[in-house]
């Protein structure tokens, strides 16, 4: 298991354990059914802990992470759910590819937003709606849309206006993620999913096929 040096206390977690169901099959990942929190391997337990900790400890591997708090701005768009950018990026040994005469580290971003059909997941296809950034400016310039053809003008709970909005530290987010694709050396085309907290972007996983 792995265990990050963040986490500071066993109460607020997210554990994720990942299971070979066969030797050429994909990595798939389990709800622990006692968790019982819709699904999700997130829980904060007030209880005994020892039960939690053992039926973790019986998968062979996964990680432990402390749950991500976004920051307040960006629960005012659904506090429910951490709403996550998408920044897709394009680059060549490990620089970016450049199309006439225009550097394109970034090819879009966009803002994944929570709690329409879902209350705890900010995915498209999970319960959630989509909405486009303008790079330059971190602002969101489309209303959101759902994986059913659904446009919001404005979110359907919380009631907050979508397009306009604009999404704190995103030129730190932008930063955050050409950096990385340097640092550890990355090529491709690929999808970086990058929270919003209150001390600015957090990374929370690259996607291959975004």
């Amino acid at each position: 298991w792995m265990v990050p040096s963040t986490v500071t206390a066993f109460r607020n977690i997210g554990a994720q354990p990942v299971v070979r169901t066969a030797p050429s099959a994909t990595w798939t990942s389990p709800r622990i059914a006692s968790w019982k929190f819709a699904g999700s391997c997130g829980f904060e337990v007030t209880g005994d802990m020892k039960p939690i900790y053992d039926e973790i400890m019986s998968y062979p591997e996964g990680v432990v992470e402390q749950f991500v708090v976004q920051h307040p701005k960006m629960n005012e768009l659904s506090p429910t759910a951490v709403n996550t950018v998408r920044i897709v990026t394009i680059s060549s040994n490990h620089e970016p590819i450049t199309a006439d005469g225009k550097m394109m580290d970034v090819a879009y971003a966009s803002l994944k937003i929570g709690g329409v059909t879902s209350n705890i997941v900010d995915n498209l296809h999970g319960g959630g709606m989509v909405a486009g950034i303008d790079l330059e400016k971190g602002v969101l310039i489309t209303d959101g849309a759902d994986d059913q053809g659904n446009v919001y003008a404005v979110h359907p709970v919380t009631g907050m206006k979508i397009k306009g909005f604009e999404i704190p530290y995103f030129k730190e987010a932008i930063e955050m993620v050409t950096k990385a694709i340097k640092d550890r050396k990355l090529d491709g085309y690929l999808g970086w999913d990058v929270a919003i907290s209150e001390n600015g972007p957090e990374l929370i996983e690259t996607n291959l096929m975004p």
